[in-house]
């Protein structure tokens, strides 16, 4: 549509405003040539609504395992709230970076036609440790569950309750010339006992089999053996289970927590360790 500049500038000088001093016709302009309205080229202005801050959300969560290849949650974009969702493709375009090893993977939507703006979000990628391995101990090393992605092969180990730092010492306590008795004692974080209602023990005798279960209810900051007082160390406390009529002759000998619920790996008792 072409509308002839003598046209308009015939509009704009008819075109008043009051002040104080009564009507002010507009100034003067140059007049002459044609404009075409239909032009989208420099200094035609075309506005686009910008979703830099739009809404991102995750249709099946933001965490995902890993598998290999690219990840590509589906999501939803919404400007804002109660304004119906943007539709891909023709109101938005969508890439995805790091979203193919276990780490922090991002989205990002760029507006397209009459948006403008880019918004992003995160997710997250995880292994999937889903092959596990027992490591039974021997006489000389401790055993250890392994964990191993089924897709990257990536693995780690532990040898205790996941989150709960433990080592134990021992004190054996002579009964007769065959048996003596034996009391394991687990260091624990103070914060990871508090939430534990309940602990059990056992003890592993190799050949021997196993004792029962010895039930632990209560807590200590401090032990004393061998006349002198033994602290479990800044914010740790003891679990103590006490064992008796153990064979002397035991080549092996292991223990064994249930702190919670959750039995920590088997630990070995070195006969001639005392609590000093």
């Amino acid at each position: 549509m072409k509308i002839k500049a003598k046209f308009l500038a015939l509009i704009m000088a008819a075109v008043t405003c009051i002040g104080s001093a009564g009507y002010i016709a507009a100034n003067a302009m140059e007049i002459g040539g044609t404009i075409d309205l239909d032009d989208d080229s420099e200094g035609v202005i075309i506005f686009k609504a910008d979703i830099s801050t739009a809404n991102i959300t995750f249709t099946d969560g933001t965490s995902y395992v890993h598998t290999g290849n690219e990840i590509r949650p589906k999501i939803t974009v919404r400007r804002q709230k109660g304004i119906k969702d943007l539709v891909e493709g023709t109101q938005y375009t969508v890439e995805y970076f790091n979203n193919v090893e276990p780490g922090t993977a991002t989205v990002a939507v760029t507006g397209t036609g009459q948006f403008k703006g880019t918004a992003t979000a995160t997710f997250v990628i995880t292994h999937d440790f889903s092959i596990t391995k027992v490591v039974e101990p021997t006489e000389t090393t401790q055993g250890y569950t392994l964990h191993k992605c089924s897709v990257c092969e990536e693995e780690y180990r532990d040898n205790f309750v996941p989150k709960l730092n433990m080592s134990i010492k021992y004190q054996t306590q002579d009964i007769d010339d065959d048996t003596y008795g034996i009391r394991a004692l687990l260091i624990v974080d103070a914060e990871d006992a508090e939430v534990v209602n309940s602990a059990t023990a056992y003890l592993d005798l190799g050949k021997e089999g196993k004792t029962d279960s010895v039930n632990i209810s209560k807590a200590y900051t401090s032990v004393r053996a061998n006349g002198k007082s033994v602290s479990a160390g800044e914010g740790k406390v003891f679990l103590i289970a006490k064992f008796m009529g153990i064979p002397k002759d035991c080549d092996y000998i292991a223990a064994c927590f249930n702190c919670g619920g959750i039995e920590t790996n088997r630990v070995l008792i070195d006969n001639s360790i005392s609590v000093s």
